[in-house]
């Protein structure tokens, strides 16, 4: 064997029976060798036979000449004689390069290729690539008369075609052939043009270079696991390892590799342990654990997976910071239908399993770690997790509802009225955390509601007990009282004349001195108008008024009728709810009483009373010197007014004789209210002096303009607005402001 074209030939062995040939590295001592087929004569049939090959490294470092005999000198039909010279270039003891010659039919036309190989084997061409289209290295062919070397007296000799055999003579240049370290290792012939295939016949010996590894893969899945062999993908270092990658397989793979050492490792899914076993085999994974394998040698390797059981930790914590006092014991937990206790790690299969436990109540459960929310967890091989049950007493819970019935014109609401839970302030409506035990609900009421009994989960006095996780509502309903409104009659001096009455709500009614109209409670909250009817002219009348005992109170009273008048005076009172009021009307009879208006005499009249027949009703009581008609005649300027009619007509501003109004004539505007002034005085209401001094300053204007309830003289200016503002003044007292 050639060790680079810069040195010399190393060795090379002839083996012939018991015989060797050595080939010397010295260039000193051998520059040509010449070496016989090692497999003897007639070792492959026909064009396939070599007999022998000279290496001559003369030329070195830049040539040398290879020859090879072939065992035929001609060739029939379309067989060809394909060899090659092998050549190493990077010291591993596989072909870089191939400088091959085909010939065919006799050597007359030989056809000579360079390839370049991918340095996988060492009697071939892997991968054949015509590396250089024009090489400088070239072969040729002859026919050599006296070159077979087998002779009749080797074993299945003589050869063919002896002692002629065909020769090729090459001339490989190094820089075609990879440099001067290339190594010169072997001619082989193959079968014709597949100078990559399996060869037919080489010279030297096949030495074998490579080993052979079978990895099995066994896979244990006796905790659940689920993966496959196949799942592991495995890797083997060492020098052209093929495959140096692959999935695992329970039936083995088969790895080809050169001499020397190698290491194995492997990945897939987690959660399972490995183990290598076997004769020459690595004792653990990793390049630190690599050994040695010789070429020619069969290694098994098995590497076992068992799937580790995983490990799950189930903790229990119990919290009680609303009065609970249960402690972990009190609650027993569960891996599926397996007993575990608190803190303490336990192996199960792989798979999918639930966390549970025998709860209690009044407490709320959550479950965190690796665990869902509902306590499913799925353990996958080796896995070690851990779940926790966390126990938390639940507060009870209290609420207090208020329902406020305004049915009798109350206005409150649930926020006027304070809700309190053992005397604390709380909101209605609201849930409130409370400790476990008995409470009591209460509440600060608002004045004339009444309230019902407590209802719901409490006892009719508000007591009520809750535990850990209950919740528990009280009720309670507050409504609001009706009201009472008492109407009193006070006569002064004791009269016994009766009193007509209207008020809000109810049919009028009558009272006399020291009677009362008592409603009860049973009135809605709200206003209320009381009325005294019907009225003579004298009588004064005040009203009071007392809310719930207190002080009586001046009660202003008003005429409803205005402009006109019946008699009638009105007070109004607001009602609360509970409240009861006292109205209280006092009447001092004549004289000296009450004034009346224009509108009271024109209906206090025999000829134009209202509709309320106030005359009427004077007149059946005794009062007919109350009437317009009982308090004529009156002289008002120079007119004698003695009939109904007149009367009406004056007060109406109108001339007595006619029924135009004449009410923008100072004179008769005058005339109305002097006529109302007398005819109140007269009936006996009180007057003062200047009430006096204005009707006796009127009667005498009316006289000296000759007034005669038709006409007069004519009224200047100045004397107009004196006349107005008499006018005035007597109106002021007939509506009783004057006096």
């Amino acid at each position: 064997m050639l060790r680079g074209f810069a040195a010399f030939l190393l060795l090379a062995g002839l083996v012939l029976g018991a015989q060797f040939t050595l080939f010397s590295a010295d260039h000193a001592h051998a520059t040509l060798v010449t070496t016989i087929d090692a497999d003897g004569a007639n070792d492959e049939p026909g064009q396939k036979d070599l007999t022998q090959m000279s290496v001559d490294n003369a030329g070195a470092p830049t040539s040398f000449a290879i020859t090879w005999n072939w065992d035929e000198t001609v060739l029939t039909g379309a067989n060809t004689a394909d060899a090659c010279a092998l050549f190493d270039s990077d010291g591993d003891g596989n072909v870089n390069f191939s400088l091959c010659q085909e010939w065919e039919q006799n050597v007359a036309q030989p056809t000579t290729v360079l390839y370049s190989c991918s340095d996988k084997k060492p009697d071939r061409c892997t991968a054949p690539n015509q590396a250089v289209a024009s090489p400088s290295s070239a072969c040729s062919a002859t026919i050599d008369l006296s070159g077979d070397p087998f002779d009749a007296t080797f074993p299945g000799g003589p050869g063919d075609d002896y002692p002629a055999d065909s020769k090729t003579l090459c001339t490989a240049v190094l820089a075609d052939v990879g440099g001067p370290a290339t190594e010169f290792l072997n001619v082989c012939s193959y079968p014709s043009g597949q100078s990559g295939s399996d060869p037919s016949d080489c010279i030297l010996p096949s030495v074998p270079t490579t080993a052979l590894l079978t990895i099995i893969k066994e896979v244990v899945n006796g905790n659940g696991g689920t993966a496959a062999s196949s799942d592991f993908t495995i890797a083997v270092t060492g020098t052209n390892a093929t495959p140096s990658s692959f999935p695992g397989s329970s039936t083995g793979t088969a790895v080809t590799m050169d001499a020397g050492t190698f290491s194995i490792t492997e990945s897939g899914p987690s959660g399972y342990s490995g183990s290598i076993s076997g004769t020459g085999c690595p004792t653990t994974f990793g390049a630190s654990a690599a050994v040695s394998i010789a070429a020619g040698a069969t290694v098994t390797c098995t590497i076992t997976n068992d799937d580790i059981a995983p490990k799950l930790t189930v903790t229990k914590v119990v919290t009680n910071n609303n009065g609970g006092t249960a402690v972990v014991a009190d609650f027993p937990l569960f891996v599926d239908a397996t007993a575990v206790t608190s803190g303490v790690q336990n192996t199960f299969n792989a798979g999918a399993h639930t966390v549970s436990e025998t709860g209690m109540s009044g407490y709320a459960a959550t479950i965190s770690g690796d665990c869902a929310a509902n306590g499913s967890i799925t353990l996958a091989p080796g896995d070690v997790k851990a779940c926790t049950i966390t126990n938390d007493d639940i507060s009870p819970r209290l609420k207090l509802v208020k329902t406020v019935v305004n049915d009798n014109g109350g206005t409150a609401t649930a926020s006027n009225f304070q809700g309190k839970i053992d005397g604390g302030n709380v909101a209605w409506g609201v849930f409130v955390d409370v400790a476990p035990g008995s409470h009591t609900a209460s509440e600060t009421v608002v004045a004339n509601y009444t309230a019902g009994t407590w209802g719901g989960d409490c006892a009719a006095n508000g007591t009520v007990s809750v535990a850990l996780g209950q919740s528990k509502t009280c009720t309670i309903t507050n409504n609001d009282n009706p009201a009472r409104l008492i109407v009193q009659k006070t006569v002064v001096g004791g009269n016994a004349q009766v009193f007509d009455f209207s008020r809000t709500g109810i049919a009028n009614f009558t009272l006399a001195n020291g009677q009362e109209n008592n409603s009860g409670f049973t009135l809605n909250a709200g206003s209320y108008t009381i009325c005294e009817l019907n009225l003579a002219v004298a009588w004064s009348t005040t009203a009071t008024v007392s809310i719930n005992g207190g002080a009586a109170a001046p009660l202003t009273l008003t005429n409803p009728n205005l402009p006109a008048d019946l008699g009638n005076r009105c007070g109004t009172v607001t009602l609360n709810v509970g409240d009861s009021v006292t109205v209280v009307f006092t009447n001092t009879p004549p004289p000296g009483g009450d004034a009346r208006t224009i509108g009271y005499w024109k209906n206090w009249s025999s000829c134009s009373q209202s509709n309320g027949k106030q005359y009427d009703k004077a007149v059946a009581r005794g009062d007919w010197n109350k009437t317009l008609d009982g308090n004529l005649p009156q002289t008002i300027g120079t007119a004698l007014i003695d009939t109904c009619e007149e009367a009406v007509s004056l007060l109406n501003k109108t001339p007595i004789s006619g029924t135009k109004k004449a009410a923008n004539d100072p004179a008769f505007n005058l005339a109305a209210q002097l006529l109302a002034a007398k005819l109140n005085v007269t009936a006996g209401a009180g007057t003062c002096a200047a009430a006096t001094a204005a009707i006796a300053q009127a009667q005498a204007e009316l006289v000296a303009i000759s007034f005669d309830g038709i006409t007069h003289t004519n009224i200047s200016k100045p004397l107009a607005t004196t006349l107005n503002n008499l006018a005035a003044i007597l109106d002021s007292y007939n509506n009783n402001t004057l006096c």
